[in-house]
């Protein structure tokens, strides 16, 4: 799986989950958001180690300086750092692992885990 790919599987979480507008952005010049609808960005990682703090951190700051904003969520295909959790659940910033091969996602944080089990509550 490449990382344009991951970006791609994110957006069908996000269509899944309840934001049908969710398309992956370009490829650079991004400003840090990978997938983008209506009411939520996010950033995707395909890396092959945890997220850290210093990586929720500025994605956070997008986030807030969002023009429209929108909420964040954050995916990848390995996991977080325990201070990138804390750090990301007192902002609200929701959390996802992914795994392409078994097409599962997990919610991580309290955040993701209510978006996960309730939708992001978007649908039209």
């Amino acid at each position: 799986m490449t990382p344009l790919d991951a970006e791609e599987l994110a957006a069908e979480w996000m269509r899944h989950m309840g934001e049908p507008s969710a398309t992956t952005t370009q490829a650079s010049w991004d400003g840090g958001i990978d997938v983008a609808g209506h009411f939520y960005i996010a950033q995707v990682k395909h890396f092959s180690s945890n997220i850290g703090s210093k990586a929720i951190r500025e994605f956070a700051g997008v986030v807030a300086g969002d023009p429209r904003g929108r909420k964040g969520l954050y995916f990848t295909s390995t996991g977080y750092a325990s201070g990138a959790v804390d750090f990301a659940t007192s902002v609200g910033l929701a959390l996802f692992r992914y795994n392409a091969w078994e097409g599962t996602l997990d919610a991580l944080n309290p955040p993701a885990e209510q978006l996960r089990h309730g939708g992001l509550g978007v649908r039209r």
